[in-house]
Protein backbone atom coordinates (compact mmCIF):
# COMPACT_ATOMS: atom_id res chain seq x y z
CA UNK A 1 0.00 0.00 0.00
CA UNK A 2 2.73 2.52 1.07
CA UNK A 3 4.22 1.57 -2.72
CA UNK A 4 1.39 2.43 -4.44
CA UNK A 5 0.53 5.93 -2.43
CA UNK A 6 4.14 7.01 -2.81
CA UNK A 7 4.37 5.96 -6.92
CA UNK A 8 1.35 7.49 -7.59
CA UNK A 9 2.16 10.80 -5.19
CA UNK A 10 1.96 13.98 -7.15
CA UNK A 11 5.10 14.74 -4.88
CA UNK A 12 8.16 13.87 -6.67
CA UNK A 13 10.20 13.29 -3.50
CA UNK A 14 7.25 10.38 -2.75
CA UNK A 15 7.98 8.92 -5.86
CA UNK A 16 11.33 8.63 -5.67
CA UNK A 17 11.32 7.10 -2.05
CA UNK A 18 8.77 4.43 -3.42
CA UNK A 19 10.89 3.43 -6.38
CA UNK A 20 13.74 3.13 -4.68
CA UNK A 21 12.37 1.10 -1.34
CA UNK A 22 11.20 -1.14 -3.86
CA UNK A 23 14.27 -1.72 -5.57
CA UNK A 24 15.60 -2.36 -2.28
CA UNK A 25 13.74 -5.42 -1.89
CA UNK A 26 14.27 -6.93 -4.79
CA UNK A 27 17.65 -6.44 -4.65
CA UNK A 28 17.75 -7.98 -1.61
CA UNK A 29 15.62 -11.19 -3.06
CA UNK A 30 18.06 -11.45 -6.22
CA UNK A 31 20.84 -11.57 -3.50
CA UNK A 32 19.45 -13.99 -1.79
CA UNK A 33 17.87 -16.42 -4.24
CA UNK A 34 19.70 -15.32 -8.34
CA UNK A 35 22.64 -16.42 -9.66
CA UNK A 36 25.71 -13.83 -9.78
CA UNK A 37 24.61 -13.25 -13.71
CA UNK A 38 21.18 -12.42 -12.76
CA UNK A 39 22.60 -10.00 -9.91
CA UNK A 40 24.89 -8.67 -12.60
CA UNK A 41 21.85 -7.99 -14.88
CA UNK A 42 19.90 -6.30 -12.41
CA UNK A 43 22.87 -3.88 -11.43
CA UNK A 44 23.15 -2.88 -14.79
CA UNK A 45 19.85 -1.51 -14.98
CA UNK A 46 20.03 0.91 -11.81
CA UNK A 47 21.52 4.06 -12.36
CA UNK A 48 24.39 5.10 -10.89
CA UNK A 49 22.79 8.36 -9.21
CA UNK A 50 20.34 4.98 -6.92
CA UNK A 51 23.45 3.58 -6.23
CA UNK A 52 24.98 6.80 -4.66
CA UNK A 53 21.58 7.26 -2.60
CA UNK A 54 21.79 3.56 -1.47
CA UNK A 55 25.52 3.49 -0.56
CA UNK A 56 24.89 7.31 1.48
CA UNK A 57 21.87 5.56 3.28
CA UNK A 58 23.81 2.58 3.62
CA UNK A 59 26.48 4.38 5.45
CA UNK A 60 24.16 6.95 7.50
CA UNK A 61 22.72 3.67 9.22
CA UNK A 62 25.72 2.25 9.54
CA UNK A 63 27.23 5.50 11.67
CA UNK A 64 23.97 5.38 13.71
CA UNK A 65 24.85 1.89 14.74
CA UNK A 66 28.29 2.54 15.37
CA UNK A 67 28.10 5.80 17.33
CA UNK A 68 28.13 4.44 21.21
CA UNK A 69 26.35 7.61 22.51
CA UNK A 70 23.39 6.94 22.71
CA UNK A 71 21.20 5.83 25.83
CA UNK A 72 20.67 2.61 24.85
CA UNK A 73 22.97 0.91 21.75
CA UNK A 74 21.86 0.48 18.33
CA UNK A 75 21.51 -3.58 18.46
CA UNK A 76 18.94 -2.79 21.39
CA UNK A 77 16.70 -0.56 19.75
CA UNK A 78 16.79 -2.82 16.63
CA UNK A 79 15.78 -5.88 18.65
CA UNK A 80 13.15 -4.20 20.53
CA UNK A 81 12.06 -1.94 17.69
CA UNK A 82 11.78 -5.50 15.66
CA UNK A 83 10.17 -7.30 18.09
CA UNK A 84 7.39 -4.14 18.57
CA UNK A 85 6.52 -4.13 14.69
CA UNK A 86 6.08 -8.00 14.25
CA UNK A 87 3.76 -8.16 17.17
CA UNK A 88 2.13 -4.83 16.12
CA UNK A 89 1.62 -6.67 12.38
CA UNK A 90 0.49 -9.69 14.49
CA UNK A 91 -1.98 -7.87 16.61
CA UNK A 92 -3.43 -6.38 13.18
CA UNK A 93 -4.63 -9.29 11.58
CA UNK A 94 -1.07 -10.29 9.79
CA UNK A 95 -1.03 -13.59 10.77
CA UNK A 96 3.00 -14.01 10.10
CA UNK A 97 4.27 -10.62 11.19
CA UNK A 98 7.33 -8.67 10.17
CA UNK A 99 7.82 -12.10 7.53
CA UNK A 100 5.01 -10.58 5.12
CA UNK A 101 7.80 -7.77 4.16
CA UNK A 102 8.91 -10.87 2.48
CA UNK A 103 5.97 -10.50 -0.11
CA UNK A 104 7.19 -6.88 -1.29
CA UNK A 105 8.81 -8.46 -4.32
CA UNK A 106 5.50 -11.21 -5.05
CA UNK A 107 3.34 -7.98 -5.23
CA UNK A 108 5.84 -6.08 -7.27
CA UNK A 109 5.80 -9.09 -9.68
CA UNK A 110 1.95 -9.35 -9.60
CA UNK A 111 1.45 -5.80 -9.77
CA UNK A 112 3.75 -5.62 -12.97
CA UNK A 113 2.90 -8.70 -15.08
CA UNK A 114 1.70 -7.50 -17.88
CA UNK A 115 5.07 -5.31 -18.03
CA UNK A 116 7.05 -8.21 -17.74
CA UNK A 117 5.71 -10.38 -20.58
Amino acid sequence: ISFLACTQSDNADYVYSGYVAAIKYVMSQVSENCSTETQALLDARISDEIYVDLYSNSRYWQEVQEDDSALLPSDVVGELSDKAMDSSLKLNGVEDGKESYGRMVDLLLNYYEDELQ
